[in-house]
């Protein structure tokens, strides 16, 4: 269910993210002919290069849409067609990656195609619906032939908008106060990226306060609202990656932009405002030694104090000996609550259809959708693996496992006995044997 496997890249050993290996990849693809050394080449290449997962999926999508595009409409740049399609793939797949994207995209849709200049406007327009058509068709077709697009439908939009909203805070109240600015250790990474969107609309508005350029000015923030509503459910923590993600994008364009518009008009200004952009630089170093990353709750210098290990690799610990010995090779293995980094530790497979459970879970076995049915009460009494893991866990300090999947707990002591030397293994009775081997 990982969005990563949407589109895996991974980097060649030793790549650095540079704007000459992004040129080497979109050479014809740039807004303009002075815009191939613009950031939007150094966001792609970071894109590209440096992160993991499904955060790579967003940079990537969002490095051609917004700041390969749009960004440079909103500079009064000609849109090629070729760009224009590709940033209508671009925001399609955004729309896969996760629907709750929807209103961004369309009103950056919007956006880009009301900025673009008259002269051009209709076959930008046309490129750019004809891409979302592109990558809307191909997906389907990809999950159709390859996939099961009702169980997209059911897994991916249907429990997200019944099962799991009514656990988020969703509201309106709470997407507006996630825009009022709170220094906390925990909010101030944040409340940079709702500064930087702000500055972003501010310099794209006044560098377009001329005559010719003021019929871009709506668009412009019909566009940084779209940035906004990426973080929809109004989160102040690492939920609101993607947002922090789209801000830092349109952010590393307009403040360079603004600089080459005021050298042009007033090189006192572009001084002044570079000295300004240092010193807000420095400040943000320095704040953000005390800042606190989330969930961890650690300072950055917490965090480089960690002990490196690969990720996905096996752990040879008694602990996980003792998995590997009871479970063989192949065998699927059950990690309760959320520990989804116990398969790779144990080297064995997840249960089929789960690698957690949580309360949002148990709330859609009650009510599925198009009859992809998933309920842990009847899956695991029909097909128990031979070990679980049962870390008991109270999500968010509110759902306690016993409340909301009391059947797991009885599952356990019926089915299950629990490990003496390990109280979070419970092996299958009739597994015990290889278990008292290992005593």
């Amino acid at each position: 269910m990982s969005n990563g496997a949407l589109l895996p890249m991974a980097p060649p050993a030793g790549a650095l993210a540079s704007p000459d290996m992004a040129a080497v990849l979109l050479p014809s693809l740039t807004v303009a002919a002075e815009d191939r050394t613009a950031p939007f080449l150094e966001f792609f290449a970071a894109a590209i290069c440096n992160p993991p997962g499904t955060a790579r999926v967003f940079y990537l999508l969002a490095a051609f849409g917004l700041t390969g595009f749009l960004t440079g409409v909103w500079r009064g740049g000609t849109a090629s067609p070729p760009m224009a399609l590709v940033a209508g793939v671009s925001f399609a797949l955004l729309f896969f990656t996760a629907y709750s994207f929807g209103l961004s995209i369309i009103l950056f849709a919007i956006s880009a195609c009301w900025a673009a200049s008259r002269s051009t406007r209709g076959r930008t327009t046309l490129s750019f619906v004809a891409g979302g058509a592109i990558g809307t068709l191909g997906m389907l077709a990809w999950l159709l032939a390859r996939s099961d697009l009702l169980g997209y439908l059911a897994f991916h939009i249907a429990f997200n908008q019944t099962a799991y909203a009514p656990f988020t805070g969703f509201s309106l109240d709470n997407f507006l106060r996630s825009l009022a600015l709170s220094f906390s250790p925990s909010a101030r990474v944040h409340a940079f990226g709702v500064l930087l969107c702000g500055l972003s609309c501010l310099l794209f508005v006044t560098t377009n306060l001329d005559a010719g350029s003021r019929r871009r000015i709506l668009p412009i923030l019909l566009g940084h609202v779209g940035v906004l509503l990426l973080n929809a459910r109004g989160a102040t923590i690492f939920q609101d990656g993607t947002f922090l993600i789209a801000a830092i994008g349109v952010g590393s364009v307009a403040i360079p932009a603004a600089l080459a518009w005021a050298a042009a008009a007033r090189p006192a200004l572009s001084i002044a405002i570079s000295l300004l952009l240092g010193l807000g630089i420095a400040s943000i170093e320095f704040v953000g030694r005390q800042t606190l990353s989330t969930p961890a709750m650690m300072t950055r210098a917490e965090m480089v104090r960690q002990p490196r290990y690969l990720i996905a690799q096996p752990l040879d610990t008694a602990f996980f000996d003792k998995v590997r010995t009871v479970a063989r090779p192949g065998e699927p293995v059950l990690a309760l609550v959320f520990w989804p980094e116990f398969y790779w530790a144990a080297d064995r497979p997840s249960m089929n259809g789960y690698y957690e459970y949580m309360p949002w879970d148990a709330a859609y076995a009650k009510s599925p959708w198009f009859g992809r049915k998933r309920d842990i009460c009847v899956d695991l009494a029909k097909s128990p693996p031979p070990v679980v893991a049962f870390d008991n866990w109270k999500v968010w300090d509110t759902y306690a496992p016993a409340d909301y999947m009391p059947c797991v707990l009885r599952i356990l002591a019926t089915k299950y006995r629990q490990s003496a030397e390990d109280p979070r293994l419970y092996f299958r009775l009739d597994r015990m044997d290889a278990e008292r081997a290992l005593r």
